[in-house]
């Protein structure tokens, strides 16, 4: 069989529809939570001559008014919450992407690409088209809840193993074995927004101790795609993530959090615990739209 046909085969086929509805319930957390804590009315002061909107807002030619940002934070939020308990969540779920697309565009706006919220911008993006007929407490096993389930499982393996390769394009062996990743925890300790700056200092000190996180930081992000493949990996995957995103956060105070709820969303095995989450009388209503 070509290698085609069985990428085909294993796209479309069945999942649990408590896996899929699970995916876009923690989906749509994670994107309450984005749209509601990051400070996009910081965004106000940008002067007009240096706003620099990605392509989707080139329509605009200045900052929207901090009003418009607050409005748009919350419509996200509540279409977030509305689609989390499925309630018109084929319109609810969108609107919310929606709203976390222009927010995110706009901070991108400044002169520098913004890349926390794009996994979890493009992971959303199969789910947009997905059926809209599950619940917690179905029991039905069918293609139509694997392949937006897959879908997005190909594209968060795809971002991992695209970051580990432009690293060994740009560098070569070097990312690894010289000391850049020594420089960049040198660099992250000097940031005020770092958490444990001594201890990114100290890290840093242990040539060896860095070289190794460097090696398996590469590794992580190249084989993330055996995860796709092999579900006994998957808890593997998601306790990488935890670990990696929440080392750069406290080392370098970079917020990549939605990277790691995505990972969580789509890898986590929700039929397992679907049962639990029925009784409790949460998020269990049956889809209307």
């Amino acid at each position: 069989m070509k290698v085609a046909q069985r990428f085909d085969r294993w796209l479309f086929a069945a999942e649990p529809e408590a896996c899929m509805h699970g995916a876009i319930a923690v989906l749509a957390v994670v994107m309450a939570l984005r749209l509601a804590l990051s400070p996009y009315r910081q965004l106000t002061p940008q002067p007009d001559v240096l706003f620099d909107p990605p392509w989707f807002l080139a329509f605009l030619d200045h900052m929207p008014s901090e009003n418009v940002l607050v409005v748009l934070q919350i419509v996200g939020v509540v279409a977030a919450l509305a689609a989390m308990a499925n309630r018109y969540r084929r319109v609810t779920f969108a609107v919310a992407w929606i709203a976390l697309l222009v927010l995110a565009g706009l901070r991108a706006s400044r002169g520098k690409i913004q890349h926390n919220d794009l996994l979890l911008l493009f992971a959303c993006v199969p789910f947009l088209a997905a059926t809209t007929d599950s619940s917690w407490r179905g029991t039905r096993t069918e293609s139509r809840y694997g392949w937006p389930l897959r879908t997005g499982m190909v594209t968060v393996a795809l971002a991992y193993f695209f970051s580990g390769l432009a690293k060994l394009i740009s560098s070569g062996w070097s990312w690894i074995a010289s000391d850049n990743m020594t420089n960049i925890l040198y660099d992250g300790a000097r940031s005020p927004k770092t958490h444990a700056g001594e201890l990114a200092r100290w890290i840093g000190d242990h040539g060896a101790l860095s070289r190794g996180i460097a090696l398996t930081t590469i590794a992580f992000e190249l084989g993330f795609v055996f995860a796709c493949v092999y579900p006994r990996l998957r808890p593997y995957a998601i306790g990488g993530a935890i670990i990696l995103h929440g080392s750069i956060f406290v080392l370098l105070g970079l917020d990549y959090s939605a990277w790691v709820g995505t990972v969580v969303a789509l890898f986590v095995d929700w039929s397992r615990y679907s049962t639990v989450i029925a009784r409790s009388g949460q998020f269990s209503a049956p889809a209307r739209a």
